[in-house]
């Protein structure tokens, strides 16, 4: 790779979106440098790490249900040997006269999925390792999946390694980017510029930074969430003993959620344990929307520092009140960064004002990665002046803009 080549686009960010976009521009045929710091994929610094994600239509809105119907295709495609994907089926919990499910409801009803609904008596006799409320229901949609995250974020960086046309990973980081009418400069960490005819920006909690030189001023909140895996308890009923997805469904629980914040578990994929969390109850890390090296970590649960032992507290309740044969005490605990946008939905656009094509995807909040086929094709679609997969109006950043309506945020995960 000499530095006066002239790549057809470079793609800055080799967490999910960013190795996703590489592989759908390299699919195109196009020559794509994939600029990623770390040089392992899936590493623990950043959000597309761990053994799983929910791939879920159970979305309020019905554009996120029309994008994860067409994501799963596309994950389906990409597990073309059955080493990704868990069918697990998937359950929303709340109260059953609620708005959430309520509104969960109408939004499958109008894409034509199905589903089950479910009153506490029932969901308890599926699923042994519950405890609802009396006046509890749940959604049952058949077709949710867990995703293995960092082998899929491997397999992209495979496949752009094979590429026949000339795709390239580079490890190394972006520091300075420049924009004129001929070419996109990326000056890197070694000294090194790449330039390249568009690009692609998918940094996750680094992409304020980057935007900010070419005059996006994107308000991101970059938090630290933590994870922890609990085991069956010695006595608990041999009905719930099994956690694998062909028993255990994923859970989504919105009783008593308030600004987003609910819990999620998922059933065993690698790690030993169901796996659990509280969405949105992170550590603020960087007011300024960039994540510091080394804030992801796995680590002993019993060793964690004091603030995380405190954020395992909540989840520890909660699985003392919903799941009678878990043992509240993990047997591990990750940690994942979230980095969100104001209303907790992505942004996803063209940078404005410049003359090359720059498209960038940022502010996942939490529940992107379940996008990030869908998302990669729309980025190498936004580069190339292509038409978009689907309709990316939802993400733009004009409804930021101080004469736009507010978006208030919804429950995702």
């Amino acid at each position: 790779m000499s530095a006066g080549s002239l790549w057809d686009v470079a793609v800055i960010g080799g967490g999910a979106m960013g190795a996703a976009a590489a592989d759908a521009l390299a699919a195109r045929g196009r020559r794509v440098v994939l600029l990623e710091r770390q040089d392992a994929p899936g590493h623990g610094i950043g959000s597309s790490h761990g053994d799983g994600r929910i791939v879920r239509a159970c979305y309020p809105e019905p554009f996120y249900v029309a994008m994860a119907q067409q994501a799963m295709a596309m994950w389906r495609a990409l597990d073309d040997d059955g080493t990704l994907l868990a069918h697990s089926g998937g359950l929303d919990l709340g109260e059953a006269d609620g708005t959430a499910l309520a509104d969960l409801r109408a939004a499958l009803d109008d894409a034509g999925l199905r589903y089950a609904w479910l009153d506490a008596e029932a969901t308890q006799r599926r699923w042994p390792h519950l405890r609802l409320p009396d006046d509890s229901a749940a959604i049952h949609q058949p077709d949710t999946m867990v995703v293995r995250a960092g082998a899929a974020v491997a397999r992209w960086w495979s496949r752009i390694e094979t590429s026949p046309h000339g795709a390239v990973r580079r490890c190394a980081a972006a520091t300075e980017i420049t924009v004129d009418a001929r070419s996109v400069r990326i000056r890197l960490d070694d000294g090194d510029e790449i330039r390249a005819s568009a690009l692609v920006i998918a940094a996750g909690s680094w992409s304020r930074a980057l935007l900010a030189q070419l005059g996006v001023d994107l308000a991101l909140r970059v938090t630290r969430e933590h994870i922890a895996y609990f085991p069956v308890r010695d006595d608990a009923p041999a009905a719930a003993r099994r956690i694998d997805p062909s028993a255990l469904p994923t859970v989504i629980d919105h009783h008593g959620v308030v600004d987003a914040r609910h819990f999620y578990a998922l059933p065993q994929i690698d790690v030993p344990g169901v796996k659990a969390a509280w969405h949105h109850d992170g550590v603020v890390l960087d007011g300024a929307g960039a994540a510091p090296n080394g804030a992801d970590a796995a680590c002993d649960p019993r060793d964690a520092p004091a603030f995380e032992r405190a954020r395992l507290a909540p989840i520890q309740r909660w699985l003392r009140a919903r799941w009678p044969g878990l043992d509240d005490t993990p047997i591990e605990a990750t940690t994942c960064l979230y980095t969100s946008s104001i209303d907790h939905h992505f942004v996803i656009d063209r940078v404005p004002g410049v003359p090359r094509p720059v498209a960038f995807a940022a502010g996942f909040s939490g529940h992107g990665f379940k996008f990030a086929p869908l998302i990669g094709a729309l980025l190498a679609a936004l580069s190339l002046d292509e038409a978009p997969p689907a309709d990316p109006t939802p993400f733009a950043l004009a409804r930021f803009a101080a004469d736009a309506p507010a978006v208030a945020p919804r429950v995702s995960a």
